[in-house]
C-alpha cells in the first residue's frame, strides 16, 4: 500500500488533473496572466525570486508597518500573533516559545529568523534570542513569513518556516523620529532616530532602549526575578555606485541584562545574564544587465554572554574522585543519589571508579553535606563569518533563474557547555527556477545543499504547481522537504559547572568541578521534514479581499529531543523523535469599506503520532485572530483585535488576548504628533510552561487588565 503522505500527494494531484482542462479553458477566456499580476502583492522571501503572491510555492502573510501601527503592535513578537498557525508564548519576560504549528518548546529553534535578508538565528546554539531582535518596531517596512519548510532556499534552519523583517531604506523615513511609550506592566520603551546623507550615502541610524519587570508571581522558585532592560543601536546606510550599482551596509549593536529563575538547586545569589552582541553585513549589488544581476553578502556576528552567580554545593559533589565517575558514566551518579550502592550495569572501569568515588564519599564522614561555597558561570561567546554570491537572470517572460553559493564559519566557546572552544565551517550551492509554460501554469523547481563539517551533507528540495484560475485565483500544489543541523552544543557538549573562588579551599584549591555532567554522544541526527500542501488563493483588488487556504501535511522525523544527547539514557538521552503535524489554514484580509478593513484568521492542527510528549508540549488544536480596524480623515484611528489558542499541549491552557488601540495624530508648531492608547485583556492573566528538570510551573500578572500609551513625533 501506498504511504499516507503519498496517497494524499497522489489524490490532490488526480483531483487537479480531472479540473485542469477545465481550468485552461476558462483560463484562455480571461485577461492574460501579466494585467492579473498587477493586483497581487509581490514579496522576495520564498525563493530569493520577486514574484506576485500567485506565483509564489508558499503560502505567505505579509504584515505591512500600517497594520502594525493601526493595531498597536509594539514588537516583533506580538506581530508574530497574527500569522496563521504561529505559536506564541512569553515564558518569562526575556524568553519567548515561538514555533509554527508549536511542537517542542525546550528549545524551539525550527525557524529562521532574517532581517533585511541576514540571518539573525545563533547557528552554535541554536537559537533566536526574540527580547533581543536587532531591529526597531519603527523601522520596520513590512514583514514577510513564509509558512512552512523555506530549506530550499535558505537551507537548514528554515525547517518549518522563516521570518524575514524588511526596515525602510533610509531615503524613506523622515530626518528624525522621537517616540516614548509605557504600560501599566512597567513596560517601557524609547526610541530615537535620525536620517539624512552624507556626501553620496543614505544614513539612517536608531537608538532604542527598552524594559520590563516581568510577571508578577510565578509557582517556579525565582521565576518573577525574570525583569529585562534592553538597548540598542541600528545602523543602516546606502550608495549608489557607476553602472546602477549600489552598496548597503548594516550594523547593529545590542547590549542587555536579563533576569533568571533559580536554575540551580543551591544558588545564593540571583542569576542575572548579560549579553553584547553585534552583527554586521554588507551587500552589494551589481547589475551586469536589465535581466541579469549579481549580490555579494558579507556577514559577521559576534555574541558575548556572561552569567554569574554564587552558590554553595555539598561536599561531596565537589569530590575529584566523583567528578570522575559522572564523567565517565552519568548513571552511575543518578543510582547512587538514589541509593543503589554500588551501581551496576556499566563496564569494569565504571564499576572500578564507582568504588574509588564511594570511598572518597565515605572518607568524608559527617562533613560529606558540607556547604562548600564559591562562584560559578554560564560564559559563552559565539561567532560567526558569512559569505554568499547570488546571481539572478531572466532569461526569458517565461523563465527566471536565481542561484548561488556560500560559506560559513561558526565558533563558540565556553568551558561550561563545550570545556573549550568547537567550530564548524559550512558550504552550500541554492539554485531555483520559474517557469512559466503557459500563461494559466506557474512551475517552481528548486534545492538546496549544504556541506557541513560536523553533521554531513543536507540536501532540501521543492517542487510546485501554481494553476492560474480566473479572477486573480490561483490553486497550488507543493512539495518539499527542510532540515534542521544540530548546533555545536548538540554536536559537542561537554558540559560541567566548576566552582571558583571557594573559600576555604578545599584540598588547597580555590577550584572544583561539579559532579554533573552532560556529553554528546556526537551522533545527533539532521532533524528532518517532508511537506505536501495544497493551497487556493484568491485576490479581489475592487472589494480589497484576499483570501489564502491550505491544507498541509509535515512529517518530521530524526528530532533532536532533548537540546544535547547524553551517552547514558537514564539521565536524559531520548532517541531521535517524530510527529505527523496536519490540518488547514486560513487567512483573510479585506478592505471593507473607505477606512475600514479587516482580518481573520483560523488554524485547525492535528498533532499525531508524535514519539514522546516533548513534541506535544506546544499545541493548539484551534487557534486564530481576528480584527478590524478604522481610519479617519481628520487623524483619528481605531482598531479592536482578539486572538486565542486552545492550548492542547502538555501541560498548556487556553489562552485569549483583546486589544482594543485609539490613535490621533495631530499638527503641533507644524510638526505631526501621535498619541494613542492601547488596552489589553488577557484570559486568563498567566501562562503554563515546563522545565524538563523542574516539571511545570506558570507565572502571571496579578491583573487581567492592562493599559499602555505612546507619543512620537517625526521631522
Amino acid at each position: 500500500m501506498l504511504h499516507p503522505k503519498f496517497r494524499i500527494a497522489a489524490r490532490c494531484t488526480v483531483a487537479l488533473a480531472l479540473t485542469l482542462p477545465a481550468i485552461v479553458a476558462q483560463a484562455q477566456t480571461s485577461a492574460t496572466m501579466d494585467a492579473e499580476e498587477q493586483d497581487y502583492p509581490v514579496v522576495i522571501t520564498p525563493t530569493r525570486l520577486k514574484q506576485a503572491l500567485a506565483d509564489v510555492p508558499a503560502s505567505v502573510t505579509i504584515l505591512t508597518a500600517d497594520t502594525l501601527r493601526q493595531h498597536g503592535v509594539t514588537s516583533v513578537v506580538d506581530a508574530l500573533r497574527l500569522v496563521p498557525g504561529m505559536a506564541v508564548m512569553r515564558s518569562t519576560a526575556n524568553d519567548y516559545k515561538i514555533n509554527y504549528h508549536g511542537t517542542n518548546t525546550s528549545q524551539p529553534r525550527r525557524l529562521n529568523v532574517l532581517v533585511d535578508g541576514i540571518s539573525v538565528y545563533k547557528p552554535g546554539l541554536s537559537r533566536v534570542d526574540w527580547s533581543s531582535l536587532p531591529v526597531s518596531i519603527e523601522d520596520i517596512d513590512r514583514i514577510e513569513v513564509t509558512r512552512g519548510s523555506n530549506s530550499s532556499a535558505y537551507g537548514p534552519n528554515s525547517m518549518m518556516a522563516i521570518i524575514n523583517i524588511l526596515t525602510r531604506h533610509p531615503k524613506d523615513v523622515d530626518r528624525g523620529l522621537v517616540s516614548v511609550s509605557a504600560d501599566s506592566r512597567d513596560d517601557t520603551r524609547i526610541t530615537l532616530r535620525m536620517a539624512g546623507a552624507l556626501g553620496a550615502w543614505h544614513v539612517r541610524a536608531t537608538y532604542e532602549q527598552q524594559g520590563g519587570s516581568g510577571y508578577d508571581y510565578s509557582t517556579r522558585g525565582g521565576a518573577d526575578h525574570d525583569g529585562i532592560a534592553t538597548e540598542r543601536l541600528n545602523l543602516r546606510s546606502q550608495v549608489d555606485l557607476a553602472g546602477g550599482s549600489s552598496l548597503e551596509t548594516h550594523w547593529s549593536l545590542g547590549r542587555s541584562l536579563k533576569q533568571l529563575g533559580r536554575l540551580d538547586p543551591f544558588q545564593t545569589s540571583p542569576q542575572n545574564l548579560r549579553d553584547t552582541d553585534v552583527l554586521a553585513g554588507a551587500r552589494l549589488i551589481m547589475p551586469l544587465s536589465p535581466d541579469h544581476e549579481v549580490q555579494f553578502t558579507l556577514s559577521a556576528n559576534e555574541t558575548r554572554i556572561r552569567q554569574r552567580w554564587s552558590t554553595c554545593w555539598p561536599q561531596l559533589a565537589l569530590l575529584p574522585e566523583v567528578y570522575a565517575l559522572s564523567q565517565a558514566n552519568p548513571d552511575y551518579i543518578l543510582q547512587m543519589l538514589r541509593g543503589q550502592i554500588p551501581p551496576t550495569g556499566g563496564s569494569a572501569r565504571d564499576d572500578e571508579l564507582a568504588q574509588i568515588a564511594i570511598q572518597a564519599i565515605l572518607g568524608l564522614g559527617s562533613g560529606m553535606f558540607m556547604p562548600i561555597c564559591g562562584m560559578t558561570d554560564n560564559n559563552a561567546d559565539e561567532s560567526r563569518v558569512q559569505l554568499e554570491v547570488q546571481d539572478t537572470y531572466v532569461m526569458s517572460d517565461r523563465l527566471r533563474l536565481v542561484g548561488g553559493l556560500g560559506a560559513r564559519h561558526q565558533r563558540t566557546s565556553s568551558q561550561t557547555f563545550l570545556a573549550g572552544t568547537a567550530t564548524n565551517n559550512l558550504i552550500w550551492v541554492f539554485g531555483h527556477g520559474e517557469f512559466r509554460p503557459s500563461n494559466v501554469l506557474t512551475v517552481n523547481m528548486g534545492g538546496y545543499f549544504e556541506s557541513n563539517s560536523l553533521s554531513g551533507d543536507t540536501f532540501s528540495p521543492r517542487l510546485a504547481l501554481n494553476w492560474h484560475l480566473p479572477k486573480q485565483q490561483t490553486l497550488r500544489l507543493v512539495y518539499s522537504e527542510g532540515t534542521r543541523t544540530p548546533d555545536l552544543f548538540e554536536e559537542r557538549a561537554r558540559w560541567s559547572q566548576t566552582l571558583y573562588n571557594i573559600d576555604p579551599p578545599l584540598n588547597g584549591s580555590s577550584t572544583a568541578k561539579i559532579a554533573a555532567a552532560l556529553n554528546s554522544s556526537g551522533a545527533s541526527s539532521t532533524e528532518r521534514v517532508r511537506s505536501t500542501e495544497l493551497g487556493y488563493l484568491l485576490q479581489e483588488p475592487r472589494i480589497g479581499l484576499s483570501l489564502d487556504v491550505k491544507l498541509f501535511d509535515d512529517h518530521l522525523s530524526h528530532l533532536v529531543v532533548d537540546h544535547a544527547p547524553v551517552d547514558a539514557s537514564v539521565t536524559g538521552y531520548m532517541p531521535p523523535g517524530s510527529v505527523r503535524l496536519s490540518g488547514l489554514e486560513t487567512q483573510i484580509s479585506w478592505d471593507l469599506a473607505q477606512g475600514w478593513s479587516g482580518f481573520l484568521h483560523y488554524t485547525n492542527l492535528l498533532n499525531r503520532q508524535a514519539s514522546n510528549a516533548e513534541e506535544r508540549r506546544q499545541w493548539s488544536r484551534h487557534s486564530g485572530a481576528i480584527g478590524i480596524s478604522r481610519v479617519w480623515s481628520n487623524g483619528w484611528q481605531a482598531s479592536l483585535s482578539h486572538h486565542a489558542s486552545s492550548g492542547n499541549g502538555t501541560y498548556e491552557t487556553r489562552s485569549a488576548r483583546t486589544t482594543a488601540h485609539v490613535s490621533r495624530t495631530l499638527a503641533l508648531a507644524g510638526q505631526p504628533v501621535r498619541a494613542s492608547v492601547t488596552m489589553t485583556y488577557l484570559d486568563p492573566a498567566r501562562v503554563t510552561d515546563q522545565v524538563r528538570t523542574v516539571g511545570p510551573f506558570y507565572s502571571g500578572y496579578d491583573s487581567r487588565f492592562s493599559i499602555g500609551g505612546q507619543l512620537s513625533t517625526s521631522f
